[in-house]
């Protein structure tokens, strides 16, 4: 894994990311009447779904490891705003398993143990709050 190929994926994801929010905010339509953001959000979702490949193929390549104290402590700072950040656009339960994966990875896990991470930590979430206590947990622009 070269860190140009993940910087690089993992910025395009961002664009698309940014573009999807705008293209929603300009209105997508319908299939039948579509919004002036109907075109964005299909080249952003197309480019999104490009650079997660990528992202992926990278983090398998090669075993990713965040060395050194205060660099594992700067990434889990780094991933707490990120998900300060994207609870406003996918939704609390998106972020929450985004954020678990990366700190699984912070902590030099497999990705498979990331993934399985993340989604047991949504899954509890959305049980334990959403139905057992009843309290909905906010909800972003996109989910």
């Amino acid at each position: 894994m070269t860190y140009r190929d993940w910087y690089g994926a993992l910025a395009f994801l961002l664009a698309s990311a940014a573009v999807v929010a705008g293209a929603i905010r300009l209105g997508v339509g319908t299939l039948r009447d579509p919004g002036s953001g109907f075109a964005p959000l299909a080249f952003a979702a197309v480019l999104g779904l490009l650079s997660v490949i990528r992202l992926v193929g990278t983090i398998r390549a090669a075993p990713y490891r965040v060395e050194g104290r205060w660099l594992r402590v700067a990434a889990v700072c780094i991933l707490l705003l990120a998900w300060g950040l994207a609870v406003q656009t996918v939704g609390y339960l998106v972020a929450t398993f985004l954020v678990a994966i990366g700190f699984v990875l912070v902590g030099g896990r497999s990705v498979y143990a990331a993934l399985a991470f993340g989604v047991g930590a949504a899954l509890a979430v959305e049980f334990v709050f959403v139905r057992w206590l009843a309290t909905p947990l906010p909800r972003g622009t996109l989910f």
